[in-house]
């Protein structure tokens, strides 16, 4: 997550943003993948209010099957003992950003008596 903010005259703020999800992905031999999802983007909020940003989703679908060892290989019947699962996940990754505008108070720095 990176947040580049501006602040405006009107006391609102200005956001650049990028916010990335990186993550392994495929398993290769000689090489290292990685999945990246990103999104650019610039809002204007005001002080104290909270701006959600979304849209980076990832869908994940497994297939396995279990089986009765030997049973589960026998032609014909053999699909009476195995069961095959199929799964599917999706996610999306929100990000909920609050800007607030800390003011710094002038006061005497030095006292003198």
């Amino acid at each position: 997550l990176k947040v580049t903010p501006t602040i405006t005259p009107d006391d609102r703020v200005l956001l650049k943003l990028e916010i990335r999800d990186d993550r392994p992905g495929q398993q290769l031999p000689d090489r290292i993948v990685i999945d990246r999802r990103r999104i650019v983007s610039s809002v204007l909020v005001d002080n104290g209010e909270t701006v959600v940003i979304g849209g980076i989703y990832q869908e994940e679908k497994t297939e396995g099957e279990t089986k009765v060892p030997f049973l589960g290989d026998v032609p014909v019947l053999g699909y009476l003992f195995k069961t095959k699962q199929r799964n599917s996940n999706r996610r999306e990754l929100l990000v909920f950003i609050t800007p607030r505008i800390v003011k710094e108070t002038l006061g005497i720095s030095d006292t003198r008596i």
